[in-house]
This record gives structure tokens, sequence and C-alpha cells, in this order.
């Protein structure tokens, strides 16, 4: 039953937010395509295109927003999109050529056997896609007229744009370095502390933030309402909330388990940041 309720509050915060901005449609759209992927998935219980199913996600409501908006788009709305969407692939492909070759994602060992709690991963999933999306959705809504700042570029564009490039850098470079060190057979019983991993546990996904930082940056070039900075600000803010309180420590209770008896690790948790190396004052 609460699990129940759980997926029909998540679907109803959705509206809740979109309903202000007038992106209903979108919002319904990223729910809707989960709950259709659900289906076949729950069918052959398999978690196989889970990802997959998010970054097209991302892809279609980039595509299908710019359609949709102002014509011909503004270049601030050109190029916000098609950060989401370079970023929305390049995930996409590195998650699904990860479970390829790993077979399967052990989130869902269990929830995949119970329709609810699985379906429940879906909609989370969608609820994802639109708040990551919610900061360029709103500036792909305006026109030149109703616009805080119709001219291109002005300096949060420009800032916004080297700060998504060099999130996305980070979280590249953490990815290779790792795969890198997890397909050395010399190092696949070690955890990893070079390059970006020895001053943060998680380099990749301070770059995660980052790269959001700068789409909300730039796309907040064309907000002309207090409610659209407020919302938007969800986007990177449910991307933090879901690193710092739902992946990291997934993550890390499971490396704890594999290294609890290793002195190196336990001297590395306890002197390497989590995610961002802020300087330690003394």
């Amino acid at each position: 039953m609460s699990t129940a309720l759980s997926i029909l509050g998540v679907a109803g915060f959705m509206e809740a937010v979109a309903t202000p901005l007038g992106l209903w449609t979108p919002a319904t759209f990223c729910l809707v395509v989960q709950w259709l992927a659900f289906i076949p998935a729950y069918f052959w219980r398999t978690e196989m295109f889970y990802d997959l199913t998010g970054s097209l996600t991302f892809l279609a409501t980039m595509f299908l927003n710019l359609y949709h908006g102002p014509w011909p788009p503004h270049p601030r709305q050109q190029m916000a999109s098609f950060f989401i969407m370079v970023w929305a692939f390049r995930l996409g492909y590195f998650l699904f050529t990860r479970i390829l070759q790993h077979g399967k994602d052990s989130r869902f060992d269990t929830v995949k056997h119970e329709p609810l709690r699985f379906l429940q991963y879906w909609t989370v999933q969608g609820l994802w896609v639109f708040l990551t999306c919610l900061p360029v959705l709103i500036c792909s809504t305006k026109k030149d007229s109703n616009m805080r700042n119709p001219d291109w570029p002005v300096p949060s564009d420009l800032i916004g744009m080297l700060v998504f490039s060099l999130g996305l850098g980070l979280e590249m470079l953490a990815d290779f370095q790792k795969f890198q060190w997890q397909n050395d057979w010399q190092h696949r019983d070690d955890f990893i502390n070079i390059g970006l991993w020895r001053y943060s546990r998680h380099p990749n996904y301070a770059g995660e933030i980052v790269l959001h930082c700068g789409v909300l940056l730039l796309a907040s070039g064309s907000y002309d309402r207090p409610v659209e900075w407020g919302l938007a600000l969800l986007g990177p803010g449910f991307i933090t909330t879901l690193l710092y309180g739902i992946s990291l420590p997934m993550v890390e209770r499971k490396a704890n388990i594999r290294w609890k008896d290793n002195t190196s690790y336990k001297t590395y948790m306890q002197k390497t940041p989590a995610i961002f190396p802020f300087p330690k004052w003394s």
C-alpha cells in the first residue's frame, strides 16, 4: 500500500511542479514512457534496458520540447537542449555498455520480482528525467519578447557553457580512469585511489553536479519570474540529493563490506572527501 502511495505521490508532485510552468505535457510524457517500458521489463524480469530507457527519454523530451516550442529556437534554447542531449547520450551509452558487461544491476536483484516496487523505480526515473530537464524546459518555453535576456551570448551563457564543459570533462575523465582500473587484472581486487580518485571518493559525482549547475546557469538567462528560478533549482538540487543521499551510501555500503579488512581502504575513506575536495581549515 505504501509503495502504491509513493508512486502516486511522485506522479502528483511532478504535475504540481509542471502546472504553474505550463509543462504538463513533458511531465506526463516522461512518466508515461517509463510506465510503458516497465511492462516488458517486468514481464521478462529484466533491468537490462532501464538506464537506456532513461537516456532515450531525455533525448526524446529535448527533441519534442524544441519542436513544440517557439520557432526558430533561440540560440540559448538550442545550446541548453544540446548540452542535455550530449550528457544523456554519453551517460546512456556508458551505463548500457556497463550492464551488458556485467549482465545485471544488483539494485534490481529483488525488486524486479515485485511489481509495485519495480514500478516505483521506473516512476522515480521519470521524476529524475523531468526534474533534470526542468531548467531547459522552462527556458525553451520562452519567446524573445518574454525572455529576461534575449541577447546572445550574455555572461551567464558563457559562464554556464564553461561550467558545463568542466563538469562533463571531469565526469568523463573519472569514469575513464575507473574503467581502466577495473579492466586491469592487477587491480581487480583493489579499490581505486589514483588520478581524480586520489582527491575524491566519487569525482564522477562531482562532475555530474557541476555540469547540471552549468546547464541551469545557461538556461537562467531566459527566466523572468521568481517561480521559474525557484522550480529550476529543483533540477541540480534533485541530482545533488540523489547522489549524496542514495547513490553514495549504496555504493559505499558495498565497498565497506568488500574491503572491510583493508587498512589502506579505511585510511582512504577517512582522509578523502566523499565528492568535492574542499580544502581543510586547520
